[in-house]
């Protein structure tokens, strides 16, 4: 049997094919290999495991003690692992400065081993579609740092993991900003000083805390909600004036398994009453209980008042006080006997 030898045309066809399979890129992780302990550009191919940038498919790695900074728009769009893997004590990081652009789809920080990893927002904007699974620290003190970005519904778990804290100092943190419908939730602490911080939908913290330091910061929550089996600490640190209110909007609060705890060791203030969370309508207005603790000569208490939480301070009398009522109440008691 003949066979006929492939004209140049197949011959051409085959060879097309070939290269092409042959330079098809398959999603990886990427290990930073930026210097140990120094900082170094995202942004740069050398820095990373193969030479090349990490892309949409991919999952960027940030080891140990090395540290990744942002400071252009990096066009990720892909899994984000920052973590160090060993009992010592370094700490990964991702630095997303003013300029740097850093989407990613997911992101874990910190491991269940070290727990040691950074991500700190000082400038730029960091945006996820996915949930980050937080076992240390994640930083926001100037830009913009927005959770659950593209999502518009669904129950979604902005931070997913007990271990770790939000520090917001400045800036803007914004969770499920296209969601119409669905809720937000957070499972990891949060620690706001200063900046924004606002949710789009139904907000759920559950087994968690959320502590408002001074009065800085702007945060609106929609419908704000504690899972009652999952119990939840609402800690207010007085600055020397007052402190920032929750404003908590849309159709209903639900606080029964939180605790308020209001703390005014630097408060330099008198009696008063305060709004530690405000809503159109807190539902039952009950709350699981509350600590007031360093408020000098003040008495304070936490109670609800039509659809908010407030504290009112009241004035502690000098001791001095009570031995002046004690003693005119013992001269009235002599007075009637006399009468007598």
């Amino acid at each position: 049997m003949n066979m006929k030898s492939p004209t140049t045309t197949q011959c051409l066809a085959i060879g097309a094919a070939l290269l092409c399979a042959a330079s098809t890129s398959y999603a990886t992780t990427l290990p930073f290999l930026g210097g140990n302990n120094t900082d170094s550009n995202w942004n740069v191919g050398t820095n990373w495991t193969g030479d090349s940038v990490p892309g949409s498919g991919d999952t960027a790695l940030v080891n140990q003690n090395r540290r990744a900074y942002v400071d252009s728009d990096v066009a990720f769009g892909g899994i984000l692992t920052n973590q160090n893997t060993s009992n010592g004590a370094q700490t990964s990081e991702v630095d997303v400065r003013t300029g740097g652009i850093l989407a990613v789809s997911t992101a874990s920080n910190g491991s269940s081993v070290g727990a040691h990893g950074l991500i700190k927002v000082t400038g730029g904007t960091m945006t996820t579609t996915g949930a980050v699974t937080n076992r240390d620290v994640i930083s926001l003190e100037s830009g913009a740092l927005s959770l659950f970005n593209a999502a518009t519904s669904g129950n979604n778990q902005a931070l997913s993991a007990a271990a770790g804290s939000l520090n917001v100092t400045g800036g803007t943190l914004t969770a499920g900003a296209a969601m119409t419908t669905g809720t937000i939730q957070f499972f990891s602490a949060i620690d706001i000083s200063g900046g924004s911080f606002t949710t789009a939908v139904q907000t759920f913290f559950s087994g968690t805390s959320l502590t408002v330091n001074g009065d800085a910061a702007t945060i609106v929550l929609k419908d704000l909600n504690q899972i009652d089996t999952r119990a939840v600490d609402f800690n207010f640190n007085f600055g020397a004036t007052n402190v920032s209110t929750i404003v908590s909007t849309g159709g209903f609060m639900n606080l029964a398994g939180a605790t308020i705890n209001v703390n005014g060791s630097g408060y330099a203030g008198g009696a008063g009453v305060f709004d530690l969370i405000t809503s159109g309508n807190y539902a039952d207005d009950i709350f699981a209980g509350q600590s007031v603790t360093g408020f000098d000569g003040l008495d304070g208490v936490v109670s609800a008042s039509g659809n908010n939480l407030i504290l009112t301070l009241t004035t502690i009398p000098e001791p001095g006080t009570y031995a002046l009522l004690a003693g005119l109440t013992g001269l009235v008691f002599v007075m009637v006997r006399r009468r007598r």
